[in-house]
């Protein structure tokens, strides 16, 4: 992490400037026709601009060029404005690489304009487009002073490029972990659902299981039955019956006792705790006006049952008066 904050601080170079703004030289198309005379008339504005450059009059000597590219339009021209653009005082890098880059419209192997352009690429720490210029320039007319500064703003350059190298690869990783996330909560919404609907299509089958019980399909053995005793089917529906009726112990004891009644009081599996206390409940929900049989279970469900195990599976009977309001 520390690594990542040193290099993620700008490098100060004391040679960088702001950006000079406008009004910038008068530039003239290329497509310009010149004069007759205007050819010598250049000539001799350029010769006056050098004499001007070297006396230090740079305004003067800028104002003659911008005279001379009026007058024949010229890629070395316009070089030589910008290379004197730069030797102002402040130096006008934004200036100069206007004309560098009209330079190299009219000529894109211009070594002079490659290497101005460069340099003023430089003064605005445009580190990567100084360095495709001086590396162009080296290729085409090679000189030591440009080479050690395309050596310079290449370390720049590499740096950045480093830089943005390492925010495409932690742009990636934090998509990687998205697009994890999001299919981890698709994964998990989908077991969910797989898990509600296996669990409605066993309380389904739950209810569908007891066939000849009336409207609900009732529970086996009891098909001399002839329909479900009043209320039942409401009772079929209560969320406590219908989450016992998914216990398999539960289901099978039922089945039992609706097929026999008497193997309320000699099966073992009715002394088991969570069957003798389903029993209980069951009994309990179906109150006390269904006209019970002796064993408290209602009349008509295949004759008296002798009496359940009580729920705390202890011999004697099963007692449902306890859970009868």
């Amino acid at each position: 992490e520390e690594e990542e904050e040193e290099e993620s601080e700008e490098e100060v170079d004391p040679e960088v400037i702001p950006e000079d703004t406008g009004p910038f030289p008068e530039v003239a198309p290329f497509d310009h026709e010149p004069l007759e005379d205007d050819f010598e008339k250049a000539g001799q504005l350029k010769m006056e601009a050098e004499e001007l450059t070297q006396a230090g009059k740079l305004d003067e000597a800028l104002e003659k060029l911008t005279q001379a590219l009026l007058k024949v339009p010229s890629g070395l021209t316009y070089a030589k404005r910008a290379d004197l653009l730069l030797k102002m005082n402040p130096k006008r890098p934004v200036a100069a690489i206007k004309d560098c880059t009209a330079a190299l419209e009219h000529n894109p192997d211009s070594a002079k304009a490659l290497k101005i352009r460069g340099k003023a690429n430089r003064c605005l720490g445009r580190w990567e487009d100084a360095a495709r210029d001086l590396r162009k320039a080296c290729s085409i007319d090679f000189d030591e002073d440009t080479e050690a500064l395309r050596r310079l703003v290449e370390t720049h350059a590499q740096k950045i490029e480093k830089k943005k190298q390492k925010t495409v690869i932690k742009e990636n990783k934090r998509k990687e972990k998205e697009k994890a996330k999001r299919t981890k909560a698709a994964k998990k919404a989908k077991e969910k659902a797989k898990r509600d609907y296996e669990k409605q299509k066993k309380a389904e089958q739950a209810r569908s299981s007891m066939p000849g019980m009336g409207g609900m399909g009732g529970m086996p053995g009891m098909g001399g039955m002839g329909g479900m005793p009043p209320g039942m089917a409401g009772l079929m529906q209560d969320p406590e019956i219908m989450a016992g009726l998914q216990n398999p112990k539960i289901m099978a004891a039922l089945q039992k006792m609706m097929s026999n009644p008497a193997a309320a009081t000699s099966d073992p599996s009715f002394k088991d705790p969570e069957v003798a206390a389903f029993m209980s409940l069951f009994m309990s929900k179906m109150g006390g006006g269904m006209g019970a049989t002796p064993g408290g279970f209602p009349s008509g469900m295949g004759g008296g049952m002798g009496g359940f195990p009580p729920s705390n599976g202890a011999p004697g009977g099963f007692d449902a008066a306890d859970d009868v309001d």
